[in-house]
């Protein structure tokens, strides 16, 4: 996990009774610094947050903002662009941030905090995602998008597809990359997606994104068709390149706890039988070539942006479904090569 210097005086957090902090971002308009302060709370508790996932950004450029009412905190500029966008103007809310939220400097909070990431994100309201890029929330395509969901057929998209172009053009952002935000949004109950100019629905985004996955396919045999336009939006929008790219998938592939097709979002069958998983895993490729189980996950992570390479183990593990928490120690005075011993020797003894 990225990290930035500060010197603020952070109260302990209690590890057993699941402690977090969340941070009250004060009403604020145009040019007013951005201000508020940190509360404790237990996830015990069910406290009511919503969670931001962003890029960090350059950990050496920085701003100030002000916390608790007299100390200037550093953040990264990407983060304080994103509060001074996410911020109402009449009123405060209530969010939990990784940069403010976890004190960077203290490793033993951090590797709790690491964790217990799936939980703080899959347990608030709202995960508001900021991305750094105008839109024009008024075009008919983001208009449009707020209708689409997992139940929404291929023809809702019309027959043009550079009709979505503008809406594609927001997946140019590295923002999709980075490799912490894969759960941030794999495990979110809904997802706001904040840019400048307006907001979306990300659950949308996600249906959209499987919506193209069924236009660019052959609807008769399944199979890939590269040379339409279909194809040519999948590419622009990097559909499936990462969990974030192809949401409804990932969601439903945890959610069941096993491998689905990609088209279909349903479990793979052979002869009119589920797949025994448990029996490919033991064939020399199946471990690397799906995405769910830990090897494969792994793999993945190598195309995915970070700044620790610890982040490709631990940033990961939650999107596995034979790792479970506690199989592997999440610990940020280990070396790289001490993190992937861990993963080997795991993956050795199960």
């Amino acid at each position: 996990m990225d990290q930035i210097s500060t010197s603020y005086p952070y109260e302990a957090l209690n590890s057993d009774s699941r402690e977090i902090r969340v941070f009250k971002l004060f009403p604020g308009t145009g040019s007013e610094q951005v201000a508020g302060e940190l509360i404790k709370t237990s996830l015990n508790d069910a406290p009511s947050y919503d969670s931001l996932s962003y890029q960090w950004g350059n950990p050496t450029i920085t701003s100030t903002i002000n916390l608790e009412r007299d100390v200037n905190f550093k953040v990264t500029v990407s983060l304080e662009i994103a509060m001074r966008n996410i911020r109402r103007p009449d009123h405060a809310i209530i969010i939990w941030i990784d940069g403010i939220c976890i004190n960077q400097q203290d490793v033993k909070e951090r590797n709790r905090q690491v964790a217990m990431m799936r939980d703080i994100y899959s347990n608030a309201a709202t995960v508001r995602v900021w991305i750094d890029e105008e839109i024009d929330a008024n075009s008919p395509a983001f208009r449009a998008l707020p209708a689409l969901n997992e139940n929404s057929k291929p023809e809702d998209l019309g027959e043009d597809p550079d009709w979505w172009t503008p809406i594609a053009k927001i997946f140019n952002s590295s923002y999709w990359d980075r490799l912490w935000i894969q759960q941030e949004l794999v495990f979110a109950r809904d997802i706001v997606v904040h840019c400048h100019g307006g907001t979306m629905p990300g659950l949308s985004l996600g249906a959209l994104q499987w919506l193209v996955c069924l236009r660019r396919n052959n609807p008769r045999t399944g199979a890939l068709i590269t040379n339409n336009g279909w194809a040519e939006l999948s590419r622009a929008m990097g559909v499936a390149q990462s969990p974030a790219r192809h949401l409804l998938w990932w969601r439903k592939m945890l959610a069941l706890k096993r491998p689905v097709n990609s088209i279909s979002l349903v479990p793979p069958q052979i002869d009119g039988q589920p797949v025994d998983w448990d029996g490919r895993l033991m064939e020399s490729s199946q471990p690397l070539s799906i995405p769910i189980y830990l090897l494969g996950t792994m793999r993945n992570s190598q195309k995915l942006q970070v700044t620790d390479p610890l982040d490709r183990v631990y940033g990961m593990l939650n999107l596995t479904i034979d790792c479970q928490p506690g199989d592997i120690d999440i610990d940020y005075r280990k070396s790289a090569a001490e993190a992937y011993t861990d993963v080997a020797r795991f993956i050795v003894n199960k």
